[in-house]
């Protein structure tokens, strides 16, 4: 893709709503990389017209975070968005696509990350790497993986607690700049893998993966509740 084209903004029905007002910051971005940053864009104000050149990208990624007001208000559009492709500089609407499926490329890692325009399955192996075990108690054993860039700043820290009196696996990844500059930007995925389980033909007595994630801040009492999620 050779370009993308939008006017953004937030849906006038905001305006209507008095100081429950939205506020949002729109950006695009492509294996890591950001390549457009609007200001704060508030209800009520005037759309913003982008056209970002992609540079060939082959997949690119609309966020819109909130920005200091209601984030229940913030009903961001991305109006008349089109991409210019590199065949032929035909111009499509994003509703013009093809609908499809994203290639899963599983890491070879339960976590995964670009760095650098690189995949953590390309960089790793090359690091510098430490491994060990420490047994908690008789109940909790504490994985800790090290990957240290070489001739870089970057350390990649994994702690993983394996509970045997319960079947559940946590885990912390952590990214240490050790150097004096911004390492730039980088995408991470905590985590990234492949879940397999034998499926009964009976509903009542199939196996399922749960996973139990925090629901995020949402200013609400029950925003960093626990979701549990079946798979």
């Amino acid at each position: 893709m050779l370009r993308l084209s939008a006017w953004i903004g937030i849906d006038d029905g905001t305006s209507r709503l008095g100081s429950n007002r939205g506020n949002v910051i729109f950006s695009v971005r492509t294996l890591g990389r950001e390549l457009y940053r609007s200001p704060p864009v508030r209800s009520g104000g005037p759309a913003i017209y982008i056209n970002i050149p992609l540079s060939g990208a082959t997949l690119v990624e609309l966020h819109v975070v909130n920005h200091y007001e209601n984030p229940k208000m913030n009903y961001a559009d991305w109006a008349e968005s089109a991409v210019t492709t590199e065949t032929g500089g035909e111009t499509l609407r994003l509703d013009q696509l093809k609908w499809g499926e994203i290639r899963y490329q599983p890491s070879d890692y339960p976590f995964s990350f670009v760095y650098g325009g690189k995949s953590s399955t390309e960089l790793l192996p090359k690091w510098a790497h430490e491994r060990k075990t420490t047994r908690v108690d008789p109940n909790r054993e504490v994985l800790t993986e090290t990957w240290s860039q070489p001739d870089g700043p970057l350390t990649v820290r994994m702690e993983a607690t394996h509970y045997a009196d319960y079947p559940a696996v946590e885990w912390l990844l952590y990214f240490e700049n050790k150097g004096e500059k911004d390492t730039g930007h980088s995408r991470k995925h905590p985590f990234d893998g492949p879940c397999r389980s034998s499926r009964n033909t009976d509903a009542k007595k199939s196996k399922y993966f749960r996973l139990t994630k925090t629901d995020g801040d949402r200013t609400q009492p029950e925003a960093i509740s626990p979701v549990r999620c079946r798979y």
